[in-house]
């Protein structure tokens, strides 16, 4: 997984404010702002993101007195970590262990502190990724499937999650669909985003579309109910197939499968909406699991 340098750098920062480390809260809030709008689709920036809009999904935080530890952690010395991590216990620490095991490539090793840990802790997205990425590691695609299905039925927004699912999509010749689908248009409070690539006619008829039903886009993108006008109207007008006519079928397949809503909780689960987000979940408890294993698609 490549990450930004940028992203790098807040991730950086975030692990050492969350071990009690010596840290610029000016420089890490800043980093942050930075990340979540010039990286929103990063693994990294979307477990941040997670965890800001359902913080019961994360882990619990670190004890305090694990700093020595966090800092060997962060210069790579993974030898003089383990040695002062030998001081302490728990389930938290159990997690730690697990990934100083990773670092040294040794995700047998790191499998146990893991179940160890959830077995504390139970289902949390950052752990569930944790024994993925150790089922992946000695092809277990199956386990890792199942388990970054239940990570993102969980906090749909869980990065790392996504990022394990689509490798392991890879690993058996399919691909994840990448979310959220494409659409030129976007619909913000300063009115109608045209992409700089579409054909001026067509750029004509989404400024009528938009004229004529503004009242109808409280989503980005537009409800499926109002793409299937702008699609006739193109198809009227333009007598031409458009290049949202995939995102439209799209849209309208899941509508069809009852997805829709986890297509939307998706793309646009924030902290504003966590609780309504929470209550959904709660009366569709295997929608984002159905979801998430229809985005596994085989390779055109």
């Amino acid at each position: 997984m490549r990450h930004a340098p940028l992203v790098e750098r807040f991730e950086r920062l975030r692990f050492q404010s969350l071990w009690h480390l010596n840290v610029d809260q000016d420089e890490l809030k800043r980093l942050e702002s930075e990340v979540l709008i010039g990286h929103p689709r990063h693994p990294l920036t979307l477990n941040h993101a997670a965890r800001l809009a359902l913080p019961e999904t994360e882990l619990p935080s670190p004890p305090r007195g694990l700093s020595g530890v966090a800092s060997a952690f962060l210069d790579g010395d993974i030898p003089a970590a383990r040695a002062l991590l030998k001081r302490h216990s728990g389930p938290r620490i159990s997690v730690l262990q697990g990934d100083l095991a990773l670092a040294d490539r040794d995700h047998k090793a790191a499998e146990p502190h893991y179940e160890s840990a959830r077995s504390i802790f139970g289902a949390h997205p950052p752990l569930l990724a944790r024994l993925a990425r150790c089922a992946l590691s000695t092809k277990r695609v199956a386990v890792s499937t199942k388990l970054t299905l239940e990570a993102l039925s969980i906090n749909p927004l869980h990065g790392s999650s996504r990022a394990l699912l689509g490798l392991g999509a890879q690993s058996q010749g399919q691909q994840l669909l990448a979310l959220p689908l494409y659409a030129p248009v976007r619909v913000t409070a300063a009115g109608l985003e045209l992409a700089r690539d579409m054909p001026a006619g067509h750029r004509d008829i989404w400024r009528a579309w938009y004229q004529a039903d503004a009242n109808a886009l409280p989503l980005d993108p537009p409800k499926a109910t109002a793409h299937r006008a702008m699609l006739n109207r193109w198809r009227t007008q333009a007598r031409e197939p458009g290049p949202t006519d995939a995102l439209c079928a799209q849209l309208q397949a899941w509508k069809d499968d009852g997805l829709l809503g986890a297509y939307q909780w998706s793309t646009n689960l924030s902290p504003e909406n966590a609780q309504e987000f929470r209550d959904w979940v709660d009366a569709n408890p295997t929608t984002l699991i159905r979801f998430w294993a229809q985005a596994i698609r085989n390779k055109a």
